[in-house]
């Protein structure tokens, strides 16, 4: 997949595929440790959330959002100094401050269609 980057990359070319395609994913952020308390951290929301009732939501497909309120590995992850440095980079040339709107969860099911 395009656009992919490991924590640490090149920050200019990070920023180049933001402001090319609209996106990048910057793998890494956090290492296992941090993965194992993100799961741990959100695992009582995904229990507790039911999957969609329409075909757009998805009948095996779990959403919730709040992920910054939730987990403090979620608020590590989005204040990493690359996503950070990379937000900055790309929005603050628009305006004078950022801030985010939404952090989600979209867990697909098994036998979750397209």
């Amino acid at each position: 997949m395009a656009n992919r980057f490991q924590a640490g990359a090149d920050q200019d070319e990070i920023v180049q595929a933001v402001r090319r395609d609209g996106y990048a994913i910057i793998e890494r952020v956090i290492d296992e440790a941090g993965v194992a308390q993100l799961k741990a951290e959100l695992e009582p929301y995904l229990k507790d959330t039911g999957v969609g009732t329409e075909d757009f939501w998805g009948h095996h497909t779990k959403r919730f959002g709040a992920l910054i309120g939730k987990s403090e590995m979620a608020r590590q992850m989005l204040l990493a100094p690359e996503v950070i440095g990379v937000a900055d980079a790309v929005l603050l040339e628009l305006c004078a401050r950022y801030w985010v709107n939404y952090t989600g969860v979209m867990h697909l099911g098994p036998g979750e269609s397209a």
